[in-house]
């Protein structure tokens, strides 16, 4: 994510964090692994399909056949269902009229006719920053108020860029009067909407992990033209820099990350991106111009996102049509599952679901990853700047001190964090991190510490306590600290405001 310099000085070499384990639907062992698919199957005129048994598939991982353990059928009539996590996040985008109105006429219906008391929708906007139009509810009158609002302002603001941005931002004057040229005005633009698009990349990624814990049907809506490559840039996802060595999974584009955490979470994505989609993806060009740079493999890119967590992809007016398709996915499905042992290793695992059946098309995910006990925590912790931390196995409080100003932008703050102690706790991780208004992070700071009543951590009356003096930017405003238990796995997670200073 996009990461602002943040330095987090821990007095003690002691660290704190812990994320409570996400449990698959079909539960888990220690030992073993849930792998959970949902399935959609219809035949080659795209109606579907209903009757099956796990009997009628055929799972594969990594090519090697894998034995059918959970199944169900979900479907609009049924009596059993799960519960429905949808999120939304939507560009404020100045689009046509006639297209938002039916782009959002077609949202609402589809969410009138899925959402049922229990489920959980939450809509986010991004206007160069994040902002939470609607916290998770099943509030239909809530959601239409909040879709109607954000509809407006994509018809009647004024158009937010300039009209060459929407064109491929990489072209070269070929000789007088012809093209544009770049110059070092709006060379610093691209790596200012650059940056941007990493912001958002980021907000998604955490509004992906704030599902995680959620269980059942879990879709994500993007209606944004900015989730998409950004070239010339790794990106390092909530990873300790001091680490010299990536895994695959890390070192990867800021873009390839939403897919990471959607296939790990089980989202189904489905890339709505608005206008027209020659104007948002640089599908022309003016006559003479010549693109420079790879932009053009935006819509491949969203495309592939779709494809691999068994979503859709649509734009422009197709958004509207594409809808009522999303609804029979969300709503009519399979849900099954397969036994691994547990590996722990954040590797990319491809799953192949097809029906015996020849004849019928099924859509699920591609790929499995099973992010181990580490990456979970920093999920977790990047998650509750989105969403409040759900309870977990340890209570975990902090309390800050005043703080301190240091330099123009930079202050000091004491942070105190309490949680409870066993006696088979031997030794704690701490993760800490901040984030601003604007959607920037911090790096995760994480330390692993013994608890030993000798040094200077204080254990007493079965808790322990930890100190430590934050130095942070005057921009974050949030503070996220998780504890891990190395010995018993318990952990817990916190997430307080911090104070204002200008």
């Amino acid at each position: 994510m996009p990461v602002r310099p943040v330095v987090l000085a821990v007095l003690l070499s002691f660290p704190l964090f812990a994320e409570q384990p996400v449990l698959p639907r079909a539960g888990e062992t220690i030992d073993v692994s849930i792998v959970n698919c949902d399935v959609v199957v219809t035949d080659r005129q795209g109606h579907r399909v209903h009757g099956l048994t796990a009997d009628d598939f055929e799972v594969r991982e990594d090519g090697a056949p894998q034995a059918i353990t959970n199944f169900a059928e979900y479907t609009a009539q049924s009596p059993q269902r799960e519960k429905k996590n949808i999120v939304l996040v939507i560009d404020r985008f100045v689009d046509v009229r006639y297209r938002v109105e039916g782009n959002y006429k077609a949202l609402k219906k589809m969410l009138h006719e899925v959402v049922a008391p229990g489920d959980s929708v939450l809509i986010a906007t991004w206007n160069g920053y994040p902002t939470i139009a609607l916290d998770a509810t099943d509030d239909l009158g809530a959601i239409d108020a909040t879709l109607d609002e954000i509809a407006a302002d994509n018809t009647t603001k004024r158009f937010p860029y300039d009209f060459r941005t929407i064109l491929d931002p990489m072209i070269v004057r070929e000789g007088p009067g012809i093209g544009w040229h770049i110059t070092g005005e709006e060379w610093l633009a691209q790596r200012l909407r650059a940056d941007e698009t990493r912001n958002e990349i980021a907000a998604v990624n955490s509004l992906i992990n704030a599902m995680a814990d959620d269980g059942g049907r879990k879709a994500l809506i993007l209606m944004t033209r900015n989730v998409a490559p950004v070239h010339d840039s790794d990106y390092y996802y909530t990873i300790d820099r001091s680490v010299s060595r990536w895994n695959g999974y890390y070192r990867a584009s800021a873009f390839d990350t939403v897919k990471a955490t959607a296939i790990a979470r089980n989202v189904s994505v489905y890339m709505f991106p608005p206008g027209n989609e020659a104007l948002s993806f640089g599908s022309f060009r003016m006559p003479g111009t010549l693109p420079v740079g790879p932009q053009l493999d935006r819509l491949a890119g969203m495309k592939d996102i779709a494809k691999a967590t068994g979503g859709a992809y649509a734009t422009g007016s197709d958004v509207a049509k594409a809808i009522p398709h999303m609804r029979d996915d969300i709503s009519d499905y399979y849900s099954l599952a397969y036994k691994e042992p547990a590996r722990n290793d954040n590797r990319v695992r491809n799953v192949s679901v097809t029906a015996k059946n020849r004849n019928y098309v099924v859509r699920t995910r591609r790929e499995y990853l099973e992010k181990n006990d580490d990456t979970r925590m920093r999920d977790n912790v990047i998650a509750s700047f989105v969403r409040a931390p759900s309870s977990s196995s340890l209570s975990i409080a902090a309390n800050l001190g005043e703080p301190v100003k240091k330099a123009r932008r930079r202050y000091s703050v004491p942070v105190s964090v309490k949680w409870p102690v066993t006696p088979l706790s031997q030794s704690v991780t701490l993760y800490i991190a901040t984030a601003g208004a604007d959607g920037a992070m911090s790096d995760i700071t994480k330390r692993t510490v013994t608890l030993d009543p000798a040094r200077a951590m204080t254990i007493k009356n079965g808790a322990a306590e930890y100190d430590f003096d934050l130095v942070a930017d005057s921009g974050a405003n949030r503070l996220s600290i998780g504890v891990y238990d190395e010995v018993t796995h318990d952990s817990g997670l916190t997430r307080v405001d911090l104070p204002r200073i200008r």
